[in-house]
């Protein structure tokens, strides 16, 4: 004799009875909402024996069955016996134990899930230590091979201490300045000895061209340059502001992914660097923004340097920009699509840097940048990757703020608590028009869109961006 039975906290069933429908090796359990799905045995497992009838645990390897059996209610065909209340009392105490033992279970894999966390952390923290250990290590290597590592004192007046980091063609120090007592960052220049003498004074002239371009830059986010001298035929030194903190690159290796508030002050400090570089006389755009050229001094104050690739943008040049004459040059990862272009000579404004700050931010706040991240400049140039970055895609973790700031006027900052939204006639995507005035609200992702507008035309100028309400700091 069978009956029917609902069972809505555990699925148990009794399938030893000849009488369960089976079909080959399938069980077929059927709902209460009248669909049949077959459940393959091996999925089963036996918890224990009970009068020749084998009561089961079905162990759930899809997650999604799991819910779906739980929520509808599995209705099971279950032998029944004529023993009467003992048996009924019997079968109750089994039911409890295994929903007892199920607990037992679920907090045991809670405790194992919470345990692999914990060694997953260590594990990431064990990487960042090995990161930092190797880049010392070849810290040391290059000061034990450089030629200034005897604590040399240059130009009478600079004692060089301890290397800080090796490039291409320099090396940068430590240094304390005997006449102005600070401590200063000396970047050596050394020119290949085997050069041709017309490589040799164009190298020169770009370093001192870009002397001349920072030596007159003085702003609270820009890395000042304080001298520049000759040591030998082959080698000459720039003597910069000493910033005891990492770099933006550093930072992102030691901590992939920075919380949102973090992220966003150090783009702020980026962008008021930018803005001084664009409001004076003579404008510049850096060209080579990216988290190695993003100093902290001791108070984590960030500095904008290396304006190696920088340039002047003459008075008579018009709005719509000045020829890019150094193409292939800078980090492909943080320039916009019209440095790649082929088919002509492309002209550049203050959005190149613009882009390259969108990238910067996006890359601090996901821990990757948009376009081309696992690519080399090799490839990304190959495949076209920046020249086709026609949108950019935002990863759901890690979720960033969607808090809306609102602009009133074009783009004072007002409280957002002066208007409700059900006030606001629509005028766009992110603009509302109330009196004649326009009202934009921005968070993060509009601020990054907006940096990392494909079209040139349609993209801010450092200027227009820097005055969106998410980079302002206004009293509300």
């Amino acid at each position: 004799m069978l009956k029917l039975c609902s069972l809505q906290q555990a699925a148990v069933l009794l399938i030893s009875h000849e009488s369960v429908p089976k079909k080959g090796n399938k069980l077929l359990v059927s709902y209460h909402i009248t669909k049949q799905m077959p459940c393959t045995i091996k999925t089963l497992y036996c918890m224990l024996k009970a009068e020749g009838s084998i009561c089961v645990n079905v162990l759930f390897q899809d997650t999604k069955l799991k819910k779906h059996v739980l929520t509808c209610g599995l209705v099971l065909a279950i032998p029944c016996t004529d023993k009467g209340d003992a048996t009924d009392a019997e079968s109750g105490v089994q039911e409890e134990d295994i929903l007892f033992q199920d607990e037992i279970h679920k907090s045991r894999l809670a405790s194992i899930k919470r345990e692999e966390e914990s060694i997953l952390r260590e594990r990431d923290r064990y990487e960042l230590d090995k990161g930092r250990l190797i880049r010392e290590m070849k810290r040391i290597r290059d000061e034990d091979g450089s030629r200034f590592n005897n604590f040399q004192i240059l130009n009478n007046r600079y004692a060089l201490l301890n290397l800080l980091g090796k490039g291409g063609f320099s090396e940068v120090y430590k240094a304390y300045d005997l006449v102005e007592h600070r401590y200063v960052a000396c970047k050596l220049h050394s020119l290949n000895a085997q050069w041709s003498e017309d490589k040799k004074q164009s190298y020169i002239r770009h370093a001192i061209r870009e002397y001349y371009i920072h030596k007159t830059l003085v702003h609270r986010h820009i890395v000042r340059l304080w001298d520049i001298f000759e040591i030998d035929h082959n080698t000459f030194c720039t003597v910069l502001e000493y910033c005891s903190g990492k770099d933006l690159d550093a930072v992102l290796k030691a901590t992939l992914v920075l919380p949102e508030k973090e992220a966003r002050i150090i783009i702020v400090q980026i962008f008021q660097g930018l803005v001084y570089l664009n409001k004076r006389a003579q404008k510049i755009i850096h060209y080579d923004l990216k988290p190695g050229n993003v100093l902290f001094d001791e108070l984590g104050v960030a500095k904008v340097t290396d304006f190696g690739l920088s340039k002047i943008v003459e008075d008579d040049v018009g709005s719509q920009g000045m020829e890019l004459t150094s193409q292939g040059a800078g980090t492909y990862w943080y320039l916009p699509p019209e440095c790649f272009e082929l088919s002509k000579i492309p002209l550049i404004s203050s959005k190149v840097d613009v882009w390259s700050a969108g990238v910067l931010f996006y890359q601090m706040l996901f821990g990757r940048r948009p376009f081309g991240h696992h690519q080399t400049q090799e490839r990304i140039l190959r495949e076209d990757t920046i020249i086709k970055a026609c949108k950019v895609e935002f990863p759901s973790r890690p979720s960033v703020s969607n808090e809306a700031k609102i602009c009133r006027g074009r783009y004072c900052t007002s409280a957002v608590s002066d208007f409700g939204h059900h006030e606001m006639p629509p005028y766009g995507e992110n603009f509302w028009l109330i009196n004649d005035d326009i009202i934009l609200f921005s968070n993060v992702q509009d601020l990054i869109r907006r940096c990392l507008t494909y079209n040139q035309a349609e993209r801010p100028d450092v200027l227009t961006i820097a005055q969106d309400p998410y980079l302002t700091y206004s009293k509300k």
